[in-house]
């Protein structure tokens, strides 16, 4: 086929040999992805039956992931509601160390991520929004982590 053929052949059945589909309109979304872990922890010990000395809990992290092929655009939009950190256990008392202190009614950490957004005349456009964090020294985790890193050099 010549080169013209194929160009009519091409325009006839709607492909394109670009990257993205033109013939696709900008705001169509061909591809989206939710993922949602409700709720998972990290624990540090020294050995595997002494208590704990750091643990760090996130609760309602959500992702969404969405492709517009007509744009070459994707969104990555990410939303954490609650972050805990709580330290080595003191006179009975497990302390908090960092904790989130917004309310229920809005996300703790919202990320946003978008190439080729649709709302704006730019090429990218990230947003970070934040609810305010409570953290709490303590001079005995900070000991015990300084001891460990020591000692394991």
């Amino acid at each position: 086929m010549t080169a013209e053929e194929k160009e009519k052949l091409y325009t006839a059945i709607g492909y394109s040999g670009s990257s993205h589909n033109l013939a696709l309109p900008r705001k169509y979304v061909a591809v989206i992805v939710n993922f949602q872990l409700l709720r998972t922890s990290v624990t540090v010990r020294e050995e595997p039956n002494v208590p704990e000395i750091l643990k760090v809990q996130m609760i309602d992290l959500k992702t969404k992931i969405s492709q517009r092929p007509g744009a070459q655009a994707i969104r990555v939009e990410t939303t954490l509601q609650h972050w805990y950190v709580t330290g080595l256990q003191q006179q009975g008392a497990t302390p908090s160390l960092i904790a989130s202190m917004g309310d229920s009614s809005s996300s703790l950490l919202s990320v946003l991520f978008e190439l080729n957004p649709e709302e704006s005349t730019g090429d990218q456009l990230l947003r970070v929004e934040s609810q305010p964090v409570e953290i709490i020294y303590d001079a005995v985790i900070v000991l015990i982590t300084f001891a460990l890193n020591h000692l394991s050099q």
